[in-house]
């Protein structure tokens, strides 16, 4: 079950070291209250609200990553993969950034599948060959409007450099706008 909501109250009670915490949901959840109020334990995940950013969000990335990848010659793949490093987010799992250990010789580059960021940490395997250390980066299709904000503002810069026509700062400000993102 997810919904939106905000905290009410904490208690904390001394003899058992735990916290009582009392949300305020917005919405009807009485089924599912129902459905789980007699488990033992439940997985509780609590962050801030970001609305997802939209889907013109992300066609707009996309249209100006063909646009720069014609400018510069290389491939639309090469181009997101490149700008994803640069403006995008790291994964992160379990509190910890992802890595990956590949082949100095293999060009990730171009994946379509995967975007990866490269460390400067090279290592020599017990096969004798050079492998370079990778940060795993997040695909735009899971970013919030804040990150698709930033993205965007990188794209869009990088765009501007090599002389694309982009949309006018008022126009990025009306979606900016739509997507719910402070564009102060």
């Amino acid at each position: 079950m997810k919904c939106t909501g905000r905290f009410r109250q904490i208690f904390m009670d001394y003899v058992s070291k735990k916290c009582l915490v009392t949300v305020e949901v917005y919405g009807d959840i009485r089924q599912e209250y129902e459905n789980l109020k007699d488990k033992d334990k439940l997985m509780i995940d609590i962050r801030q609200y970001r609305q997802r950013r939209s889907i013109d969000a992300n066609a707009y990335f996309h249209v100006l990553v063909g646009k720069i990848a014609d400018v510069i010659g290389n491939s639309k793949p090469a181009v997101k993969n490149m700008l994803i490093n640069k403006y995008g987010q790291y994964a992160i799992e379990n509190g910890s950034l992802v890595n990956l250990i590949i082949r100095e010789d293999i060009d990730v580059s171009g994946r379509e599948d995967i975007h990866l960021s490269p460390t400067s940490c090279v290592k020599i395997l017990d096969d004798g060959k050079l492998y370079r250390v990778y940060r795993l980066m997040r695909g735009s299709h899971t970013y919030n409007t804040y990150e698709m904000s930033k993205l965007i503002d990188g794209t869009v810069s990088e765009a501007k450099e090599l002389g694309i026509e982009t949309m006018t700062p008022e126009q990025l400000s009306e979606m900016k706008q739509k997507w719910g993102v402070d564009v102060g």
